[in-house]
């Protein structure tokens, strides 16, 4: 009778130390290991979480049911600090710069700036905030809102179109469109390496692109833009002050990596198609368009939407070589007004959204890449860049080279 009670409370004791201990523990390290493969992944399963309860708000039963793992152990609140932890990891960043840092830290374990970088093909975004300087001596201390209200909506729309930011860089933003690694060939004799010609690369590149054009739209419309607008001080600095953004888009190669050291590190692009993107942006001003982009990347889109674009010069950049198609797409804004039913959403409203909206980005990729979709057919369908086209509708540029 002894040996049983005395092997019954050995029993209940490893039951309860692994259901209390040894157990979350285990959680705790698998967590750890998941956000060291996917930085990225904590901040998606933060979002879940707000939506689940979202969903499951009103069924009490649901809502136990979801959270029931959890609520009762002391353990749950580390578990969810790690989450919280992972996900300001991967704010930090970036969907780019999560995929870069994951990459590093699955080869040794740690991350090592002292690693090799990998050489592949991307289209390269540069979003730069017109009369920055004039904005910047007037709005004062009310710069850093304005700038981060610009880059929500700018990151937004990339992460729409399968793009990701990579940097911030004071008035400017640095976006990167990656393609699929299949889609991509390496020449060892040369070390060069080049995108193929398929569907997924033409869809990718009208996914920038379009990408650029929603974006005028969505600055145009953000009830968020009207405060600046309006504002007395920018009007009287600038005659009809608008909030606009200079854009460039480059396709090439550039060297992924983490650049830094043990004190401080960056995911980060080393190549001189991340400066030609740049370049791009800053000749917008001399052409007096919004948008600029490289032959580099047009010969890639799909023939309907080279059929939208225009060419606007022929001519060598600097650190380039070789001459550059240079084309933009003819849109005015104008034609948009502000969304005044547009809500002004809480910070849970904002995490709900995105997970919506990355359901939805996964979709439009998956049936994009699948030829299920076209994504020119944005030009239609799309109202407002519809509405931005429709004063040049049914003009022909004639070729200038």
């Amino acid at each position: 009778m002894v040996i049983f009670f005395l092997g019954l409370g050995a029993m209940i004791f490893l039951k309860l130390s692994n259901d209390l201990v040894i157990g979350p523990i285990e959680q705790m390290i698998e967590k750890v290991h998941e956000i060291t493969k996917d930085p990225l992944k904590a901040a998606h399963d933060e979002e879940q979480r707000v939506l689940v309860e979202e969903l499951t708000e009103g069924d009490e039963k649901a809502l136990i049911a979801a959270k029931k793992p959890e609520t009762n152990l002391e353990t749950a609140m580390l578990k969810t600090t790690l989450s919280k932890v992972g996900a300001l990891l991967a704010l930090g960043f970036g969907e780019a710069g999560s995929q870069i840092i994951g990459d590093n830290m699955s080869r040794t374990g740690d991350i090592n700036p002292m690693l090799p970088g990998k050489k592949q093909m991307f289209i390269f975004g540069f979003c730069d905030i017109r009369n920055f300087t004039d904005a910047t001596e007037v709005l004062e201390e009310g710069v850093m809102l304005f700038v981060n209200e610009i880059g929500e909506i700018v990151h937004n729309v990339v992460n729409r179109f399968s793009g990701a930011a990579n940097k911030n860089i004071g008035d400017a933003f640095l976006l990167v469109w990656k393609f699929e690694k299949e889609d991509q060939v390496y020449d060892a004799i040369t070390d060069e390496v080049r995108v193929k010609e398929c569907n997924r690369v033409s869809q990718l590149s009208d996914m920038a692109l379009v990408s650029f054009v929603t974006l005028i739209a969505e600055l145009r419309k953000a009830r968020t833009m009207t405060k600046y607008n309006e504002h007395q001080g920018l009007n009287q600095r600038l005659k009809d002050y608008q909030v606009r953004l200079g854009l460039g888009l480059h396709l090439g190669y550039a060297i992924e990596g983490a650049i830094g050291s043990y004190y401080k590190i960056d995911a980060s692009y080393l190549s001189p198609n991340v400066r030609m993107a740049e370049r791009l942006e800053g000749a917008t001003k001399h052409y007096g368009v919004p948008l600029l982009l490289s032959s580099a990347l047009h010969q890639h889109l799909s023939k309907t939407t080279k059929d939208k674009c225009r060419q606007v010069d022929f001519c060598t950049m600097q650190g380039n070589d070789e001459p550059l198609g240079l084309y933009t797409i003819d849109v005015d804004s104008n034609q948009i007004s502000v969304d005044s039913e547009q809500d002004l959403l809480t910070l849970k409203e904002k995490k709900m959204k995105r997970v919506y909206q990355r359901i939805a980005r996964n979709d439009m990729r998956k049936k994009a890449f699948n030829g299920e979709i076209q994504i020119s057919d944005q030009f239609t369908e799309n109202k407002d860049i519809a509405a931005m086209r429709e004063p040049f509708a049914g003009k022909e540029w004639p070729a200038l080279y």
